[in-house]
């Protein structure tokens, strides 16, 4: 009969011991990164501890025995009532933040102190009285806990959970009154320490809840609300590219399909390899980020995307991650930037920062120098500003650089200086003279090919001063400064014989 009553309190104390440990291991596999469920593992833990010291006290010595039961199973009793109540206050502190910091601490300070005092504190906390009112007190204070939660929570499921919650610790806390001390007429059925039951029930209580309801939620949850609440388009894909998982931000903006091709959301005619392309690389590296793909929308205008994506084994399973940022505009407006840092506004040519970095790079060359720069400048402009106004002027400017680009010989860079000056780089010229007739037929064209706008017409007169890379230099100070010069010798020459409607120039002086 004996051996039968060792055998029931060995199970009695063993199963749940094994069974918290088993829930423990659960609850930090699911859901380790929210604080509730690291707080509520450690309840589980301090709980299977106690039954574990009780299992282990009722195989040892009386003298070990009682220790054990004081040091270990009493001690491990408060620090989980501590985390228990410390999961309840934080529950209510994300809903309602209170001034209740402290509450906490009081509880696993006093387990601390228990721990410090030794024996003679495990003893006083033994006495049946003390312990009564211990518990009364615990059970109290949890339910004034449960009320505050119950009465600032918001979802249905915190409130079904702080209901249930207070219904077991108002019966565990009357069930305590009447009883007084249950341990004398149930030896093989609880444990030495009653609180010890409750606590356990209570964690178990609690991640019930948590499992059943989500309150703290698992890794896939996560992983699922992290995608829902994204402003950014997130898909999951097979190995054969055919979408598995999308957002609903995807499903808005690309009308996304489970179960359909990805790649077919992005019209990629210009590019057909770029799909392939990455994947390829997600295959061989496992992650790619910021993978651009431009493709045609629906109006058949031309967009970009960047794709950062990951490549996952799981098992003989392969899946791709993806993120897609929508970066059109964002292009757009970079193109227009860069356009704007390199060109004059008013007459679309290439402006004089981008002239000389050009000219600079391509002087700095090792090869043959047989280039020219040409500087323009347009006589009168003062005069046609003042007759006719400054947007007539603006419009001979816009002319001017048109015909200057649309007639001289190819390829040549062209820019703006400023104000009415022009000025041209050929890189390579066939010969001196022969670039020279060229330049002089393009001046002579101004004369028959006039401004009209309504009722004005406006001859061009281009003053110009030429250099040749290597006979006037072999950078791009000198040959700006030839140029400048003779444009200026130049431009003596043609007010002189504007009258003549004939300009005459040599090669020193065009």
């Amino acid at each position: 009969m004996r051996t039968e009553n060792v055998m029931c309190d060995v199970l009695t104390l063993l199963v749940p011991s094994i069974f918290l440990w088993i829930l423990a291991t659960y609850i930090l596999v699911r859901s380790y990164p929210y604080k509730t469920a690291r707080f509520l593992a450690a309840g589980i833990l301090c709980s299977a501890v106690g039954f574990t010291a009780e299992l282990i006290a009722l195989m040892v010595s009386t003298d070990w025995s009682r220790s054990i039961h004081l040091y270990v199973g009493v001690i491990a009793l408060y620090l989980s009532f501590a985390f228990i109540v410390h999961i309840l206050y934080d529950m209510i502190q994300t809903m309602q933040p209170s001034h209740m910091a402290g509450l906490p601490r009081i509880f696993y300070g006093f387990s601390i102190l228990m721990l410090g005092m030794g024996y003679v504190g495990s003893t006083i906390m033994t006495q049946p009285l003390i312990s009564t009112l211990a518990n009364i007190g615990s059970c109290t204070v949890v339910l004034a806990l449960l009320c505050m939660g119950y009465k600032y929570v918001v979802s249905a499921g915190h409130q079904l959970f702080f209901k249930v919650c207070f219904g077991f610790a108002a019966i565990a806390c009357f069930g305590i009154v009447l009883s007084g001390i249950p341990v004398v007429s149930f030896p093989f059925v609880v444990p030495a320490t009653p609180g010890l039951w409750l606590s356990a029930m209570a964690c178990t209580l609690i991640a019930c809840f948590i499992v059943k309801l989500n309150l703290v939620p698992s890794a896939a949850k996560r992983y699922s609300s992290l995608m829902e609440s994204s402003a950014t388009p997130m898909v999951i894909l097979d190995n054969n590219k055919q979408l598995l998982e999308v957002n609903d931000i995807g499903k808005l903006n690309y009308q996304m399909r489970i179960q359909t091709d990805f790649r077919n959301y992005f019209n990629y005619q210009n590019d057909p390899d770029a799909w392939d392309q990455m994947f390829a690389h997600l295959d061989e590296n496992f992650t790619i980020k910021g993978y651009r793909i431009h493709y045609l929308n629906e109006d058949g205008n031309e967009n970009i995307v960047l794709i950062d994506a990951s490549k996952v084994n799981l098992g003989c399973e392969t899946y791709y991650y993806c993120m897609i940022h929508e970066v059109t505009q964002e292009f757009q407006l970079r193109t227009l930037n860069e356009y704007l840092a390199y060109h004059d506004v008013l007459t679309g040519v290439y402006n004089r920062a981008y002239f000389e970095g050009e000219v600079k790079r391509k002087l700095a060359q090792d090869r043959k120098p047989d280039g020219a720069m040409i500087i323009c400048d347009l006589n009168f402009f003062k005069e046609i500003n003042d007759t006719y106004g400054h947007q007539i002027g603006d419009q001979v400017l816009i002319f001017t650089a048109r015909f200057w680009r649309e007639h001289l010989p190819k390829p040549h860079l062209f820019a703006r200086l400023g104000g009415d000056e022009f000025v041209m780089f050929f890189e390579e010229i066939n010969s001196e003279d022969l670039f020279l007739k060229q330049v002089n037929k393009v001046r002579n064209a101004f004369q028959y090919n006039l401004y009209r706008q309504d009722q004005i017409q406006i001859e061009i007169v281009p003053s110009i001063g030429v250099a040749f890379v290597g006979e006037d230099g072999m950078n791009y100070e000198q040959l700006y400064h030839t140029c400048d010069t003779r444009m200026y010798d130049d431009k003596k020459t043609v007010k002189e014989q504007y009258c003549m409607k004939q300009v005459c120039f040599n090669r020193h002086h065009i």
